[in-house]
């Protein structure tokens, strides 16, 4: 049995085995070594390759479709490359069942630009050990994780050494060497699995650095301190519509909870995700506790970088094509799921699901540098020893009638007044800002009467942005607010004068309505490809059926032929000159007594070899003519004229018989 041919027969029952798609395995097999019992072979011109070749592209790219049509995201190209095999059967099939038992490098892609330019200089390759790998990776993603994975890789790809192994090393050393090779791709293997952790933490801290903004679920950058118009665009972020009974929308999308203040920024502090495990197509955040209405959330992903908008009073999250959902303590909802615009249906209740209770740097973080101006206010309104309703009130009253909200931001200083920070001179000085300020102020206000409070980020809903029966929330609607903690659960509490929510839906400038359509119609076309209403170009694998059924008919008139006759071709195909060199018969022989150019070796390195074994000048030169006419048979694309393939033909007649008299080994330094 030849040697490849029970190699990749083996290493597809291993990869049936691990994928548990053994029978079709074994299927596969069996036809790849058949040619092993088999004479009949196929006349496979350039033309057939190249149809093989593009089945096996058909077979990748649809599955490719069929499986991104069913499988989450974060698991699309792990579950294709489990196929990988199925996909390039077909090209192995063609190889080791044509003449040649060689493909065409011109076949390799489906390019016209690329077949033409190689059809020029079209070098034939060998695929048997390609597909061997591509069965073995395919193994690996399925049962990397097994114990007995690495072992019967080992025995694969020992075998196929084996066939390979140098002639001249004893069996001792060469399985010397093979142990030593297994036990130290073990020692990396083992040590890569153990640094993976490591690795993935470093990795993310140094993206960190380098990321501007940080990960968004640890860290809100304000603009506090800058000046000049702040605010976001008119993309859409998500598209909200209630169903169920009758309730009404809230008007506060929560993305993110933080906890501590330092430099112009917000850090989430307070642990890290939970992962949630879902329930019937049901994430349930709060259970026990009836659904009062249900919200219908079209969401772009990238807009939140994964963090999901909910309000919250959210006690589950259904119908989330999501790998996985996490909450972090402070409440913060984060999934792991595909790019694009993704649906989801999300469950409120009356009550909004516990957080963590407050910690010490809910009760009293603040940075020293403001401590100063926040304890003066807190003095001022008299918060000292106010129950909490009654605080949060004093402070809503105090930025709803002395402070004035806008986008347009200044931080000048104050004469006579010490103000060193911008959120001093904000409270002390110009008393003019946006939402960042008024949450990050009342925050601070809230720890200096004694309330805990945290810092939320998210969106402002107003339900007059509509658009097809959804209300439309985008970018330039980015919201700061505060959670207070009462003494048994945390509340909501905005404390941004309502003037500044209203001008956030203030009737569009033209140019604002342009900009407007233009996000709308861009968030149409994602959601009309990422969601139901076109769901047939998503499965596109459909269409490489017919496309399938055409290149197979295309191979209809196949000729099978017999060994012996490699030389014949396709009746409508150019035929690979030189394939009926006698060159060859005059190769083989070389190689049989150690004669031929070894790999590297320069011509003048074979002469001289030649020599010791006893060749002639006459001889070689023989010999080097012989070999530059079947080269010019070979590889010229003009060929070589009628009397030159004759004397082609003359040369090695007689350098065959001068071999003959040379039947003995030449020596070797």
């Amino acid at each position: 049995m030849n040697g490849p041919l029970w190699i990749a027969a083996v290493s597809l029952l291993f990869w049936g085995w691990e994928s548990d798609s053994l029978i079709l395995a074994a299927l596969m097999a069996v036809a790849s070594v058949g040619p092993a019992f088999s004479a009949r072979r196929f006349a496979l011109g350039q033309a057939e390759f190249h149809r093989a070749l593009d089945v096996c592209w058909v077979l990748g790219i649809g599955g490719l479709l069929l499986v991104y049509s069913r499988e989450p995201v974060g698991n699309v190209f792990r579950t294709f490359a489990q196929w990988l095999p199925l996909a390039a059967l077909p090209g192995y099939l063609a190889h080791i069942w044509s003449t040649t038992q060689r493909v065409p490098t011109s076949a390799l892609v489906p390019l016209p630009r690329w077949r033409n330019r190689a059809g020029h200089a079209n070098p034939a390759l060998d695929l048997r050990s390609a597909f061997i790998t591509v069965c073995l990776l395919s193994t690996s993603i399925a049962g990397a994780a097994r114990p007995w994975f690495y072992p019967a890789t080992l025995v694969v790809l020992g075998a196929a050494l084996w066939l390979h192994r140098s002639r001249s090393a004893s069996l001792a050393s060469t399985l010397l060497l093979f142990a030593v090779a297994a036990l130290g791709g073990w020692g990396i293997a083992s040590g890569l699995a153990r640094a993976q952790p490591w690795i993935e933490n470093r990795v993310l801290e140094w993206t960190s650095r380098l990321d501007r903004d940080g990960a968004p679920s640890r860290i809100s950058r304000t603009s506090i301190g800058h000046r000049g118009r702040v605010g976001g665009s008119s993309r859409v972020v998500l598209q909200v519509r209630t169903e169920g009974p009758a309730a009404a929308l809230p008007n506060l999308f929560r993305v993110a909870t933080f906890s501590a203040w330092r430099d112009g920024a917000w850090y989430a502090t307070l642990g890290g995700f939970e992962k949630l495990e879902p329930q019937n197509d049901e994430w349930v955040i709060l259970e026990g506790t009836p659904t009062t209405s249900t919200l219908h959330l079209e969401w772009a992903r990238s807009t939140t970088s994964d963090l999901v908008p909910h309000p919250g009073s959210t006690r589950a999250i259904r119908e989330l094509l999501a790998d996985k959902l996490e909450r972090s303590p402070m409440g913060t909802l984060r999934a792991e799921t595909r790019p694009g615009v993704v649906s989801l249906r999300a469950d409120l209740g009356a009550a909004a699901p516990p957080e963590i209770e407050p910690a010490e740097e809910d009760r009293g973080g603040i940075p020293p540098l403001e401590k100063k101006t926040i304890d003066r206010l807190a003095a001022e309104l008299d918060l000292a020893g106010q129950p909490a309703a009654e605080v949060v009130a004093r402070i809503e009253r105090f930025f709803f009638t002395k402070f004035e909200y806008t986008l347009d931001l200044i931080d000048e200083p104050i004469p006579g007044v010490e103000a060193p920070t911008p959120l001093a001179r904000f409270l002390l000085g110009h008393r003019r800002g946006h939402c960042e300020y008024f949450a990050t102020a009342a925050t601070l206000l809230l720890r200096s009467a004694g309330v805990p409070a945290r810092y939320v980020t998210g969106f402002l809903v107003s339900p007059t942005e509509r658009s097809e029966g959804f209300i439309v929330v985008r970018e330039n609607q980015a919201h700061a607010w505060v959670r207070v903690w009462n003494g048994t659960t945390w509340q909501d509490f905005d404390p941004t004068p309502p003037v500044g929510l209203d001008a956030l839906v203030t009737a569009p400038t033209w140019w604002e309505r342009l900009q407007r359509s233009w996000h709308e119609n861009t968030f149409g076309l994602v959601r009309w490809w990422w969601l139901g209403e076109k769901r047939l170009l998503r499965q596109a694998y459909w269409l490489a059926l017919p496309l399938l059924a055409i290149l197979l008919w295309r191979f209809r008139t196949l000729r099978a032929a017999r060994p012996a006759s490699s030389s014949t071709t396709h009746p409508n195909e150019r035929p690979w000159p030189g394939l009926d060199s006698e060159w060859y018969q005059v190769e083989q022989v070389l190689e049989e007594h150690g004669w031929s150019r070894q790999n590297q070796e320069p011509p003048p390195a074979w002469d001289a070899r030649l020599t010791r074994g006893g060749w002639a000048q006459a001889d070689t030169d023989h010999l080097h003519r012989t070999l530059h006419l079947h080269r010019r048979l070979r590889f010229d694309p003009r060929g070589i004229p009628g009397p030159e393939r004759d004397h082609l033909r003359h040369l090695a007649r007689q350098l065959a018989t001068r071999l003959a008299s040379l039947l003995r080994p030449p020596s070797r330094d």
